[in-house]
């Protein structure tokens, strides 16, 4: 073979490679949003539609809400959901770009995502009160939510929530940038079907295990969209943004009920800086209890961070209880 052929075909390859990926992503798109189509409603919230799942009848009680963490869908709540709906109207939902929902205004601050959610609940017609409950990043969302509108929130359940002042745990704001490196160059070669292919080869296995064998797929969906990655980043980018945010603001939530759960505490066999950051994060997990005079903590023993796949029983409980606790505040009044 001459070195003109061997160039050739290099450069036909190099081309090829990436047409073949951009080929593979798309049409994988189409299949899957034939075959997967949103479980729940697309509400038009001013430009785009977001993806609300809301199942249980509209009884006398308030409406539950669930708010995802960072770059999750309304599945993470695929546990909770149910179980919930036995006793409460409960929603859950999509933020923009993740999940179903598509794409909006480049803009992820929590103030930007609370107006958005706000939106979503208006136009779905699903009337408050609410009690919010958020995982992780999510709870600057609810909290900063309970602070703009007081009148339509009737508790909170926090698990395992982020705190405004975290970053200055240790290791924190270095993962934090690690984070957004790896976000953005996989979201550089999520339209190439890379992101998608690792899926599928079981990369993500480990994450997925939480899950119900019937979610699974639906997970790979969400995860092998191109916009999913971007939004991540987003949203990740915004981290600090966020908890300026909410710092700023008094918490109108000071007297409703509030429950913090927290994920279990480390090993006995891990590091000193290990403990060290998970003792200083049990205080701002306490920290978030003590804003309200009806905050109380409960600790997660069995759990990491995302108590609601570990532990769901945790979070359907403490929801019931807000549940309750509020009917009975309404019949005395």
């Amino acid at each position: 073979m001459s070195l003109k052929q061997t160039s050739l075909r290099c450069g036909l390859f190099i081309i090829g490679l990436p047409l073949l990926g951009l080929l593979y992503q798309n049409i994988t798109n189409m299949l899957e949003a034939r075959r997967y189509p949103p479980p729940g409603e697309l509400i038009d919230v001013g430009g785009h539609r977001l993806h609300i799942y809301s199942v249980g009848q509209q009884g006398q009680g308030p409406t539950v809400v669930l708010e995802a963490g960072l770059s999750c869908s309304h599945l993470d709540w695929c546990k909770v959901q149910p179980e919930v709906a036995k006793f409460a109207r409960v929603c859950s939902y999509d933020r923009t770009g993740l999940g179903w929902s598509e794409t909006g205004p480049s803009t992820r601050s929590s103030s930007q995502m609370v107006t958005e959610l706000h939106q979503l609940l208006t136009n779905a017609n699903i009337p408050g009160p609410y009690i919010l409950v958020a995982n992780s990043f999510g709870g600057f969302i609810v909290r900063l939510y309970a602070d703009q509108y007081p009148q339509e929130v009737a508790g909170l359940v926090l698990v395992d929530v982020s705190h405004e002042d975290q970053l200055s745990l240790p290791f924190v704001g270095q993962g934090i940038k690690a984070s957004l490196w790896v976000f953005a160059l996989s979201s550089l070669l999520a339209p190439f079907g890379l992101a998608r292919l690792a899926i599928h080869l079981g990369l993500s296995h480990h994450y997925l295990i939480k899950y119900p064998p019937a979610i699974r797929p639906l997970l790979k969906v969400a995860w092998g969209k191109t916009q999913w990655l971007k939004t991540a980043y987003k949203e990740l980018a915004t981290f600090r943004e966020c908890a300026d945010q909410i710092r700023a603001h008094q918490h109108a939530y000071a007297h409703l009920p509030l429950i913090v759960l927290s994920q279990r505490l480390p090993a006995k066999s891990s590091s000193r800086a290990e403990k060290q950051v998970a003792q200083k994060w049990q205080m701002l997990q306490q920290d978030l209890a003590n804003q309200s005079s009806q905050g109380r903590k409960i600790l997660a023993k069995h759990s990491g961070h995302y108590i609601q796949l570990d532990q769901s029983e945790l979070v359907i409980e403490a929801i019931k209880s807000i549940f309750q606790a509020t009917m009975a505040r309404d019949r005395r009044h």
